[in-house]
């Protein structure tokens, strides 16, 4: 089993604040709401109309916390937890490299430039790029965005647009061999895009030596797997331990 280092938990973070910005205005419109009632009862019993201006005043700021309220933040909510779900997936699958391989998760060596994960191991640097998407997905290479065929909760198909994978790892990979290069690393980095849901299907259009795209419902990742314990060896033990070591660090 390969070891698994988790430098950033960047996603959870997102995750639990805005849960707990929803769970904390629930909570102020449940307190308002009570006062409305309160009032109301105290104004019914007491035959007095203060009540009435408190319950008044209640309802007015429970609206306003309502309509002052992400209408967003439900779908963020459940695009933070599809990421969440896509990395631990892809981290299982990756732990079942060989011992001699080193698994590093959510790793930040740039300005705005996180890798998902970065595989270290006697053939070579991958960093892979996860996505836990559902439905027909359909990209080129060359291309920047990439479509995105579902079908919503109500049965209506609609589509829209994703950032291309490929293009978001050759980006990493960029960064990545320039550290490296500061760093007198000089090795080759491969990039690996592996789709996590098996919900997704992926048409992808490969121009030669270009990215792999891997997806779940195919073999598991097992393909995956496969295509980074085959390559060609190019690390020996004394360059493995010093690009784990810059890695540790950042």
């Amino acid at each position: 089993m390969a070891k698994i280092i988790k430098k950033s938990k960047e996603l959870e973070n997102k995750y639990n604040e805005k849960k707990n910005e929803g769970s904390g205005k629930a909570a102020l419109i449940g307190a308002l709401v009570l006062i409305v009632f309160l009032c109301t009862v105290a104004a019914f019993f007491f035959s007095s109309a203060v009540p009435l201006v408190f319950a008044g005043i209640s309802l007015l700021l429970c609206v306003i916390v309502i309509a002052a309220g992400n209408p967003d933040n439900t779908s963020e909510l459940e695009i933070l937890e599809s990421g969440i779900k896509g990395e631990r997936e892809t981290m299982r699958i990756l732990s079942r490299l060989p011992d001699s391989y080193t698994v590093f998760l959510n790793v930040r060596y740039a300005e705005n430039c996180e890798a998902d994960s970065i595989v270290v191991g006697k053939t070579g640097v991958f960093i892979v790029e996860t996505k836990n998407v559902n439905g027909e997905i359909t990209g080129y290479a060359d291309e920047n965005e990439w479509s995105q065929r579902k079908v919503g909760r109500g049965g209506t198909t609609y589509g829209k647009y994703l950032k291309s994978p490929v293009k978001q790892v050759k980006r990493n990979i960029y960064h990545l061999s320039e550290l490296f290069k500061k760093n007198g690393i000089r090795t080759y980095i491969e990039g690996v895009v592996f789709f996590s849901s098996p919900e997704a299907d992926v048409a992808y259009i490969r121009s030669e030596n270009n990215i792999p795209v891997f997806v779940y419902s195919n073999a598991r990742g097992r393909d995956m797997l496969n295509y980074i314990v085959n390559s060609d060896e190019k690390l020996n033990e004394k360059s493995i331990s010093k690009i784990n070591k810059l890695i540790s660090k950042l």
